[in-house]
């Protein structure tokens, strides 16, 4: 539950970014990236990867047909571990929100 919070919030500050940037509606999307490239951030191929990942865990355990596939794929230990990253992804944008406002 904590990581599906922490993916609602990333994804919250990255439409609030491209919004702030672009000065339109955010598209109808899951996709992180997506989300990053259309507010003009650039990723490094280290954002990319951990973006990559959030958007998937995000999207196999969003829909019913695929909790199966997601209980064994994401454990509790991966959500442990990828909870920081989360907090390191939100803390990033955020701060590039800030910037925006000056």
């Amino acid at each position: 539950m904590p990581y599906s919070l922490g993916i609602f919030i990333l994804k919250k500050l990255l439409k609030a970014l491209v919004v702030e940037v672009i000065q339109e509606h955010a598209p109808l999307t899951h996709n992180l990236v997506l989300l990053a490239e259309r507010s003009g951030l650039v990723l490094s191929d280290y954002e990319r990867r951990i973006l990559t990942i959030i958007t998937d865990y995000n999207l196999i355990t969003r829909y019913p047909k695929n909790r199966k596939l997601a209980k064994e794929k994401y454990t509790k230990e991966f959500s442990k571990n990828e909870i920081g990253k989360i907090k390191e992804m939100a803390k990033w944008v955020l701060s590039k929100l800030k910037q925006s406002e000056i």
